[in-house]
């Protein structure tokens, strides 16, 4: 082995399969960004957790992370702070509750080569796009590929060509896959997912910032929306209900983005929640109770908690003879009810005026609804929301983003004041304390999982502030 390189010669992009972990039961050698995971199967000690450390080779060196492991890890002499990532150089030793281990280079050994990286995808890709505008019929067969690619191309290859060609890329993918719930794509690096509750890295990405931007535009095309340089952020709803957000540079430093947050619908209806143990029956049972009596319910949380999930469950409980219209920035409920209308925002586009929620709320108050949903209270619609249930539209669902129930009013105080509404501070509190009934939490545990975290009811004011009952805590379950 040959761990006597000089340091300020190295280039670790060029070590994959080079570096080795030695110590372990099987020595382990290290992938260009792919991380590895160690645990007792590899080190054969019972104080070793399942899964202690994490390490990965990256271009600026070789990091470890500790997954929270009960007996800890050190490198050298200096214990670890878990799920923080640490660098690992080379010469020290990293202990594993009390099994050791070291790195080792071997530049004898060379990475394996994939086929697939000595393609030119970008090159190929520009060729095929070419030919598809001289020839628009021509049949895109194997042999047509290939000759694209002056050579022999495999059938996944071929594949990933014709999804960058005329579909959404290695978004496709990614789309059809039941498990993830939100893709995260920026430029050509690897693209991250939501799976399980979990963020992880994919081995999915794109040959190039320009072959995102065509998808981007594609997929956005489909939708009725553009992006460009002069209106480079965009939002949007795919056909079966997805939220799109695309950002192209400058105002995206980094190369283009693209989120698409896929609709689930898993956990539509209160049932859902009391089977995945995010919310009691006889809670579940009374917050029905409530949206039937026409309760004005506010359900707050953080990004991804489920506040749209569980507006859409509430919202089941309506009664089918009244009346619902719904205002949304991207229509996202799906509700199973006779009389429902649905409007959503559009953004100014082409020369021609937007709607947005504030808009759509004042038109709404003019169709006669028995209830109204509005999708999520971010702006100036604030006012028109609170003057609309403290003037006899009663039994209104909305979310908001907030960690808590105070935090919420605390939160709808700013809105109404941005609003341009020109009252003394007392006066937007009594309007808030009259017009909400229930303030409901929603989070996201660590290990994923969404729960109801309380049920809150706003009682009214006194010279201390807002009167609130606490009828449900989740952190005090049983």
């Amino acid at each position: 082995m040959n761990t006597q390189l000089a340091v300020e010669t190295l280039c670790f992009a060029e070590l994959s399969h080079q570096i080795s972990i030695e110590g372990l039961v099987k020595p382990r050698r290290l992938v260009l960004d792919q991380p590895i995971r160690l645990g007792v199967d590899d080190l054969n000690s019972p104080y070793v957790s399942q899964a202690h450390i994490e390490v990965e080779l990256d271009r600026d060196g070789v990091w470890v992370v500790d997954l929270g492991s009960k007996n800890g890890s050190r490198m050298d002499a200096h214990r670890l702070a878990p799920n923080v990532r640490h660098p690992w150089p080379l010469g020290a030793t990293l202990t594993l509750a009390n099994c050791p281990l070291r790195l080792a280079i071997d530049a004898s050994v060379s990475a394996p080569v994939d086929p697939s990286s000595i393609v030119d995808e970008a090159a190929i890709l520009e060729c095929a796009q070419q030919a598809m505008i001289q020839a628009p019929d021509a049949k895109r067969s194997a042999s047509w590929w290939c000759e694209r690619a002056a050579g022999a191309l495999n059938s996944d290859q071929i594949r990933r060509f014709e999804a960058l060609l005329t579909g959404f890329g290695p978004v496709e993918e990614l789309l059809a896959d039941p498990d993830v719930s939100e893709i995260m794509v920026l430029g050509d690096r690897p693209i991250w997912v939501e799976r399980g509750g979990r963020i992880e890295r994919t081995d999915h990405c794109f040959p190039n910032h320009e072959w995102l931007v065509r998808v981007i535009e594609r997929i956005l095309r489909v939708i009725g929306r553009e992006i460009n340089q002069s209106s480079p952020v965009c939002d949007g709803r795919l056909e079966d209900g997805s939220r799109v957000n695309a950002v192209l540079p400058p105002v995206s430093l980094d190369g283009p983005a693209l989120t698409i947050r896929k609709f689930q619908s898993r956990a539509n209806s209160l049932h859902a929640w009391v089977e995945q143990k995010a919310l009691p029956a006889q809670w579940a049972d009374w917050l029905a109770d409530q949206v039937s009596l026409g309760r004005d319910i506010l359900v707050v949380g953080g990004t991804g908690a489920g506040k749209t999930t569980l507006l859409n469950a509430l919202a089941q409980h309506i009664p089918c003879a009244e009346r619902l219209v719904s205002i949304e920035d991207a229509a996202e409920l799906d509700l199973n009810h006779a009389h429902w209308i649905r409007l959503e925002t559009r953004a100014p586009q082409g020369g021609h005026a937007g709607l947005d929620s504030r808009a759509l709320l004042v038109n709404a108050l003019r169709m006669r609804p028995d209830r109204i949903l509005l999708g999520e209270v971010r702006g100036a619609e604030a006012l028109e929301l609170v003057q609309a249930l403290n003037t006899g539209h009663r039994g209104c669902l909305s979310t908001l983003h907030a960690n808590h129930a105070q935090a919420a009013a605390r939160r709808m105080e700013m809105l109404l004041m941005l609003s341009g509404l020109d009252w003394p501070l007392i006066a937007v509190r009594e309007q808030i304390a009259c017009a909400l009934d229930l303030v409901v939490g929603v989070e996201r545990t660590p290990d994923g999982q969404r729960r109801v975290s309380g049920i809150y009811e706003l009682s009214g004011m006194d010279d201390h502030g807002y009167q609130w009952e606490a009828h449900y805590r989740g952190d005090q379950r049983a």
